[in-house]
């Protein structure tokens, strides 16, 4: 997907986990604002000949929909159906950078507890 300078885009992956999962993504907006679930979220998911899926969040959003005063929190929640496993990730966005990527992954399976959370300049 194209950017430009207005733009930010956040996305959450998971790979190789199984049942598949629920994933959501919020907006935590600066100054205790309760999170909002985010809304036109594009998905794409792929399962593996072991049975397992890669599933990919995404969401463009234009700087005028963030806040210009604070951080704006990216949390996207990972649930397995059927089970207790839960993970949460967050990173923040920081007005006055253009066209940034921020990337939140969960890696491998729910056993293997490694993940990485990134923000890069586009």
């Amino acid at each position: 997907m194209e950017t430009n300078y207005n733009t930010v885009n956040v996305s959450c992956e998971t790979l190789g986990v199984f049942p598949f999962p629920n994933m959501r993504l919020y907006l935590r907006p600066s100054g205790g604002s309760p999170p909002q679930a985010v809304t036109d979220v594009k998905t794409r998911s792929v399962r593996r000949p072991s049975g397992s899926y890669d599933v990919l969040l995404h969401r463009t959003f234009m700087i005028n929909e963030l806040s210009s005063k604070g951080a704006t929190v990216f949390e996207c929640i990972l649930e397995l159906p059927g089970t207790t496993y839960f993970q949460s990730k967050r990173i923040a966005y920081f007005p006055g950078r253009v066209s940034l990527l921020l990337h939140i992954n969960f890696l491998s399976s729910p056993t293997d507890r490694k993940s990485k959370v990134f923000g890069r300049i586009h």
